[in-house]
C-alpha cells in the first residue's frame, strides 16, 4: 500500500480556498488553522497505554488536519477514546497517539457514516 504525502506538502498544495466549507461552531474553536488532508491513513484503537499489533489497524480516509489534531471517517460508531494513528509519507512513517475529542454522525448521503477530530498527544512509545 502506497504511502500518502506528508501532511507538509498536503498543506503547500492545497490553498484554503480549495478547503470545503465546515460547520462554523467547529472552526471559531479552533486555535490552529485546518488543512484538508484527504488520504488514507491507518489507525487503531489504544488500549491501556499498549502499542496495537499490526493487525489491529485499519484504514481510513482522512478529511483534514494541523498541527493540533486531524479528522477521519468511519463506517460506524467508534468504541474507542484514544488511537494510535501511523502517518505515512514516501519516505517514513511514524506512530502518533491521539484522543478522541468529537464524533458527528454525517447526513444525506453519508448517513451512517461518522466524522472522528482528534487531538494530538504525542509520539507512541515502541
Amino acid at each position: 500500500m502506497p504511502c500518502a504525502k506528508s501532511v507538509e506538502e498536503s498543506r503547500c498544495e492545497i490553498s484554503r480556498a480549495q478547503a470545503p466549507a465546515m460547520d462554523k461552531s467547529i472552526v471559531q474553536r479552533r486555535r490552529m488553522p485546518r488543512f484538508v488532508f484527504d488520504s488514507i491513513q491507518r489507525v487503531a484503537p489504544l488500549s491501556n497505554g499498549k502499542k496495537p499489533n499490526p493487525g489491529d489497524f485499519i484504514p481510513v480516509r482522512c478529511r483534514d488536519t494541523s498541527r493540533g489534531g486531524f479528522s477521519f471517517y468511519l463506517d460506524e460508531r467508534p468504541d474507542f477514546t484514544q488511537i494510535v494513528v501511523l502517518v505515512c509519507d514516501n519516505q517514513k512513517c511514524i506512530y502518533l497517539t491521539a484522543q478522541v475529542v468529537y464524533v458527528h454522525e454525517l447526513d444525506n448521503q453519508e448517513k451512517g457514516r461518522f466524522l472522528v477530530g482528534c487531538r494530538f498527544l504525542g509520539r507512541a512509545h515502541s
